[in-house]
């Protein structure tokens, strides 16, 4: 096994995603990892969330078999490694970010092997949607420095959040980003 312990939030997401990969099973990064990396970790967050993209009766056989090879152990819903900061979840798919069901992740290409993330763009709904739903300021605040610190569809963000049907909270997201 290697070893995992320096490994950056991206290298140790593509590690578990290459992984995951040689086993059959395409998994999207999805939730705080993204804005923590989108942010250049100015925000951070305690766990990665993987997205399988599809259903198949082996998904959790084969999520376990990569999880324990990687040296985590599952407890509860999530995957622990002691040597590591983050913790590892796999919330049920399919991959969708409010009523958005067709999302199409990015790819990014490390030495620790291939990741699938959210877009930018993407991401920022996902924040988003954190905010309109859950009244999660921190969600707004991460939100905003994604825009912050990279290229942003805003057009597309605007047409995401007027089918969410939220144009209060979008309001103070728009006056907040200086859009």
């Amino acid at each position: 096994m290697k070893n995992i312990e320096n490994l950056s939030i991206r290298e140790l997401a593509a590690l578990i995603c290459e992984n995951l990969n040689r086993e059959g099973l395409k998994a999207t990064l999805s939730g705080g990892a993204c804005a923590e990396i989108y942010s250049n970790e100015k925000y951070v967050t305690g766990d990665l969330d993987f997205v399988v993209n599809y259903f198949w009766h082996q998904n959790d056989e084969i999520i376990n078999k990569v999880m324990t090879a990687l040296g985590f152990e599952k407890e509860g819903r999530i995957f622990i490694n002691e040597s590591v900061a983050y913790s590892v979840e796999f919330p049920p798919g399919p991959l969708g970010i409010g009523e958005q069901s067709q999302i199409k992740p990015v790819e990014l290409n490390l030495i620790t092997g291939n990741l699938s993330l959210l877009s930018p763009t993407d991401s920022v709904k996902d924040r988003l949607a954190g905010y309109f739903y859950g009244n999660d300021a921190q969600c707004l605040e991460q939100a905003m420095l994604i825009c912050q610190m990279n290229k942003v569809n805003m057009n597309e963000i605007r047409r995401w959040a007027k089918i969410e049907n939220q144009p209060e909270k979008f309001k103070e997201f728009e006056k907040r980003v200086g859009e």
